[in-house]
């Protein structure tokens, strides 16, 4: 899959085998990383959403006023700014996600390989090697990455 058995340094392309072929993957750029937060940002709950949620749950009355306002002016500064920040552990559950990790590999891989289609590398993306594929992109827990 791949050959990162040592450290990852920042910036250093990596080796992966998908489908039979070798492909040398940049790390991902900030324009691929934009992409691919566009592309998540889509599968995260909307504020208002989740505010309606929890005003429905029956901790909600528990909370105090300031609480609740503080949640509710939260909520609208998000939605004003149009902007959902993902929590790094939400993150993480959605690159776990084989379809996601396919979008990224795919996106990244696109620069150098013109010739590959999303459904070719979602099918080479399985359960089995995102994670494998995480850490060889993301780098493991003490390594750097292009997060």
């Amino acid at each position: 899959m791949s050959d990162n058995g040592k450290a990852k340094q920042a910036g250093t392309p990596v080796h992966l085998t998908l489908g039979g072929r070798d492909f040398l993957m940049r790390e991902p750029s900030r324009n691929v990383m934009g992409v691919l937060m566009t592309h998540l940002r889509k599968q995260v709950p909307k504020a208002m959403d989740m505010l309606a949620e929890a005003a429905a749950h029956p901790a909600w009355a528990v909370l105090s006023e300031a609480d609740r306002r503080e949640m509710v002016e939260d909520a609208k500064r998000s939605t004003k700014a149009g902007n959902v920040d993902i929590p790094h552990g939400i993150f993480l559950d959605l690159m776990l996600q084989p379809a996601n990790m396919a979008f990224l590999v795919w996106t990244a891989l696109l620069v150098d390989h013109r010739d590959l289609t999303r459904k070719q590398v979602e099918e080479w993306v399985t359960e089995e090697n995102t994670p494998e594929l995480f850490f060889a992109v993301f780098g493991g827990p003490d390594e750097e990455g292009p997060l």
